[in-house]
């Protein structure tokens, strides 16, 4: 580990996808520490990459494959560990996972297995992880979902996911990813099916267990009002690449690259007065995956493209300061523009 507060490093992680059509690179040279106690938030349009990196981490990557990179885990219990080397079925990832790095998936009914019960589900992992006998596994399975704000929890232990709303499935799903008190949450878009009181019942939950257990949060989301008021530094990525990386009060108040002041200007300001204004919309669509741009990923809908240069040569990720990093020609040394 380059840093000794960091619990995760993840140096130029490329994954592809061997398709029909041909290889399609969803996650393309992606780096970034997570250190302990921090949340680190990820933004970017569906499509971007956020939830192969996130998948990756747990390497449940298939049917992509990690074709070079680095994950670098500090494992309470093994010391530092290089997660892409390890078998994905082999006995030692499956000790980390869920134990010490946890997952909310975006897609609860599809992560729940629709033959057993949540009873069943939640104390297999703590049974197999915290080595509790079934009775206390049942019982602190019961107060983690009663954590999370559950309706009569120790009802719905009882029933299969079928049995209960999307949102209460969503509150299952953390619930069982937060029993075993993991070093790493990773929220894959955690409250997505969840009403605006509920959504902020659970961004308190996390919150605490960030305070009390010094639990590191890699939160993905589209919501960038969440991620401002939880994040400590946020990761914007497009196309499989990370184009801003930045504290979340100076991206939020500064954003550099042309990708995060677009989605920072589609979102309404309580503060503003539009007088019959049409919001701002940012242009065109992610690109075929199965046919990229040439240079810049971004330089098709970017108002502040460079003709000779954006759609020719691809920019690299460099600091612009001591604690943020951007992926843009506007902010390279070697051309000469206003920046």
């Amino acid at each position: 580990m380059t840093g000794e507060n960091n619990l995760l490093e993840v140096k130029d992680l490329k994954v592809a996808f061997n398709m029909r059509q041909g290889d399609v690179t969803a996650v393309n040279g992606v780096s970034f520490q997570l250190q302990r106690g921090k949340v680190l938030g990820v933004v970017g349009e569906s499509g971007s990459g956020k939830s192969v990196s996130a998948r990756t981490l747990l390497r449940i990557e298939a049917p992509g494959k990690i074709t070079s990179g680095e994950i670098n885990f500090c494992s309470p219990r093994h010391g530092e560990v290089a997660l892409q080397k390890m078998n994905t079925t082999g006995e030692l990832i499956r000790s980390i996972r869920w134990k010490e790095i946890a997952m909310i998936f975006q897609e609860p009914m599809t992560s729940f297995g629709p033959m057993h019960t949540f009873g069943n589900q939640i104390t297999e992992v703590l049974i197999l992880h915290d080595k509790l006998n079934k009775a206390d596994a049942l019982q602190k399975a019961i107060e983690s979902l009663r954590s999370v704000g559950m309706p009569r929890p120790e009802k719905v232990i009882t029933q299969y996911p079928h049995q209960i709303s999307g949102g209460q499935r969503q509150r299952a799903m953390i619930a069982m990813a937060l029993a075993c008190n993991p070093e790493i949450l990773i929220a894959d878009e955690p409250t997505t099916a969840l009403d605006v009181s509920t959504e902020a019942q659970i961004l308190e939950v996390l919150a605490e267990r960030q305070r009390t257990l010094n639990t590191s949060i890699l939160y993905i989301s589209h919501n960038l009002g969440v991620v401002a008021n939880i994040a400590d530094e946020v990761m914007v990525m497009y196309l499989g690449k990370v184009v801003e990386h930045a504290p979340v009060s100076e991206l939020f108040s500064s954003p550099k690259h042309p990708y995060t002041i677009a989605l920072l200007n589609s979102i309404p300001k309580i503060d503003k007065v539009y007088n019959g204004q049409r919001l701002e919309v940012l242009t065109g669509c992610i690109p075929d995956p199965y046919n990229h741009p040439a240079g810049c990923k971004f330089h098709p809908r970017c108002p502040k493209a460079m003709k000779g240069i954006c759609e020719q040569t691809e920019p690299i990720q460099q600091a612009i300061s001591d604690n943020r990093s951007v992926a843009c020609h506007l902010y390279t040394s070697s051309i000469n523009t206003n920046r």
